[in-house]
């Protein structure tokens, strides 16, 4: 027995619906009644579903309230609180001075030092740095801040014709290379130089002692690193900058 077809809901013909709606679903038998019902307006009973959003990746923004647990100041290994006589000392007024407790603390505690040890950009070629031996790190230091890794020795005062180029050099430091130069212009570089080469003569022991002559070796870093490790730098000057502001004059 064949099934019978629903009314055409247009022209009401009985067993004549052999068509239907896309929208609403409605029973037509031709093309007429279907232009009809669009005429008279087709309305979907469906519920409204709204295409869905894209998901959008997350994005890691860096957070500068790190909650982490820390040691509190008072336990600290801190320097001893340098003299204060060094500030008042016109004959040390242009020597390299020790950071104060109040500077060390102005650091510890500052909020942008915090967020710029936590970026591993900046972090990483400070980490490198103090994994060298204390008597290296001048040198590398002074490179990575866009400086030539030893200072000039004619020089007495250091050259303030960069924002950097002061308080970099370790007296220590100095001075061992002081004893370098010395022994190299009493010719004993040349004379090592020149066994080494084997040609013997003084223009031999000159060329070998050249060749033999070295500057110290300073920490590989590419152009990122070292404006990172500048852009530390500069903040630390900032924040020192201000702490001298408002402490005023030493006393």
């Amino acid at each position: 027995m064949v099934a019978k077809l629903p009314q055409c809901k247009v022209c009401n013909k009985a067993n004549s619906g052999k068509y239907s709606c896309p929208v609403d679903h409605v029973p037509y038998c031709s093309v007429v009644c279907f232009k009809q019902h669009k005429q008279d307006g087709c309305f979907s009973t469906a519920a409204y579903q709204p295409p869905p959003r894209p998901i959008l990746p997350v994005k890691d923004e860096p957070r500068h309230d790190d909650d982490r647990p820390r040691k509190r100041l008072k336990d600290l290994h801190w320097p001893a609180e340098p003299d204060p006589t060094l500030w008042d000392d016109p004959l040390q007024r242009d020597d390299i001075k020790p950071l104060k407790h109040s500077e060390l603390e102005a650091l510890a505690t500052s909020t942008e030092i915090r967020a710029l040890l936590a970026d591993p950009q900046v972090r990483t070629p400070l980490t490198r740095l103090l994994a060298l031996p204390h008597h290296a790190r001048t040198a590398s230091l002074r490179v990575l801040l866009g400086l030539s890794a030893e200072p000039t020795p004619t020089n007495y005062r250091p050259d303030t014709t960069r924002r950097f180029a002061t308080g970099l050099v370790l007296p220590e430091v100095e001075r061992e290379r002081e004893r370098e130069r010395e022994a190299r212009m009493t010719g004993r570089g040349g004379g090592r130089g020149g066994a080494g080469s084997g040609r013997g003569g003084a223009r031999g022991g000159g060329r070998g002692g050249s060749n033999g002559r070295t500057g110290p070796r300073v920490l590989q870093s590419i152009e990122e690193e070292r404006k990172n490790v500048e852009r530390f730098a500069a903040s630390v000057l900032n924040i020192l900058e201000v702490q001298r502001t408002q402490q005023g004059p030493a006393q």
